[in-house]
């Protein structure tokens, strides 16, 4: 069940997120007074695809998916969000609804900020909308290349990939604990989960990476890039 929290205020949280350090104290202030903090147990949604788009999260522990859900029960994984991320979405600027889900992987808190506020103060700081749109150009350039990875590539092709973005981008630490399910990274690479096991089983027995239970270790880094950029 999601707690409320309120811990402290935002001029002096040490744990806020990339986009405050283009904020003023003042515009800070503005903020610390109509926002929450919500904690989330892992596998709590904090956005629905398809409702209101009210409020920007902005996460401060933890890691959250983002998901498109798809026919028959298909769910899609655009990215995983780590801690010092803002998650609000195109419907912030267009109809304002979710137009993707999100959900907490592991025990996650996140900062709830009107996005009616945000946009006010977005008018009057250049600086900030020039960031948001430099994240926004290299938003669209991350999922350019996922649709490459999804279209093109054979499955092995896109497990290797998976596995060096959650090494490099995600966890950052090689060996990695997976904090997400088997099925989690089927929809990261748009496989069933069947053939995710099957393909993590030839990459262990080829030597290129070790898999304890959630441990997994990426032996041969070089072997790996090979396979993501040949497919």
């Amino acid at each position: 069940m999601a707690q409320f929290l309120k811990l402290q205020d935002c001029t002096k949280c040490k744990r806020k997120i990339d986009f405050f350090k283009f904020l003023s104290n003042e515009e800070l202030q503005k903020i610390n007074e109509t926002r929450y903090e919500v904690k989330f147990n892992r596998g709590e949604t904090i956005f629905k695809q398809g409702t209101s788009l009210t409020h920007i999260a902005c996460i401060t522990s933890g890691l959250v998916k983002i998901y498109i859900e798809g026919y028959n029960n298909k769910n899609l994984i655009l990215k995983i969000v780590r801690p010092g991320n803002m998650i609000g979405g195109p419907g912030m600027y267009t109809d304002f609804r979710h137009h993707f889900s999100a959900a907490a992987v592991e025990d996650t808190t996140a900062c709830f900020i009107e996005a009616y506020l945000f946009n006010e103060i977005l008018k009057k700081n250049i600086t900030l909308a020039n960031e948001l749109l430099r994240q926004g150009n290299e938003r669209d350039i991350m999922l350019f290349d996922k649709l490459l990875t999804l279209t093109q590539k054979q499955m092995p092709g896109r497990i290797a990939n998976t596995l060096l973005y959650l090494n490099k981008a995600v966890y950052r630490t090689n060996p990695f604990y997976l904090t997400i399910s088997r099925q989690d990274l089927a929809d990261l690479s748009s496989m069933t989960k069947e053939s995710v096991i099957r393909v993590l089983k030839d990459l262990k027995d080829a030597g290129f990476i070790s898999v304890n239970k959630d441990e997994v270790k990426i032996l041969n880094e070089k072997a790996l890039i090979n396979i993501s950029e040949t497919g």
